[in-house]
């Protein structure tokens, strides 16, 4: 049996409960949202904004930035969530900065909001559709595990795709010369 299996058999052998996103999170107001025109190349503080990028650009105004925390970001027109650690300044507009209850883990979270399925319409707001949707909260211990679980796999996920990239370049290489042969 596995550790997640035993301590879901342990912690809540009668289920878990499911709450609405909008319950169990703060949106928290960035105290500067930067334009393009302020992005840099190089900077002391990352700019997130709700494209599918992670970080967009980079600041030294440090008067733009939120603290190091965890975040979860949910982009209300294109539906992105990404997991930030650290301090950050908020490009744009359209950027849900989420803080979570005590009782749920922000990866945790992360994860979870990965898995739902939200309609596309269009450049609308999304936010008013996901903040209905529920969120299973098992205990923090069994959040612990799954995010331990998902973050293995993540890793494992972006070293198969480094190497499939090296391959692909090498097989490219391979092509060319042998065409220009």
């Amino acid at each position: 049996m596995s550790k997640l299996q035993e301590l879901i058999d342990r912690l809540c052998p009668n289920g878990v409960e499911f709450k609405p996103l909008g319950e169990i999170v703060s949106i928290i107001i960035a105290p500067k949202k930067l334009n393009k025109k302020d992005y840099q190349h190089t900077g002391l503080y990352p700019i997130i904004d709700q494209g599918k990028n992670l970080i967009i650009g980079y600041t030294d105004d440090v008067n733009s930035t939120l603290p190091p925390k965890e975040y979860v970001l949910f982009g209300d027109h294109t539906r992105n969530i990404k997991f930030f650690n650290g301090a950050f300044a908020q490009g744009a507009d359209g950027l849900k900065i989420l803080i979570t209850k005590d009782f749920i883990l922000p990866k945790f979270l992360f994860y979870a909001m990965e898995c739902l399925l939200i309609e596309d319409r269009g450049y609308n707001r999304h936010w008013t559709v996901v903040s209905p949707m529920l969120i299973p909260i098992p205990p923090l211990e069994v959040q612990e595990e799954i995010v331990r679980i998902l973050d293995r796999f993540s890793d494992y996920a972006a070293e198969l795709q480094a190497k499939l990239q090296a391959e692909l370049q090498a097989r490219k290489e391979q092509y060319e010369y042998y065409r220009n042969l």
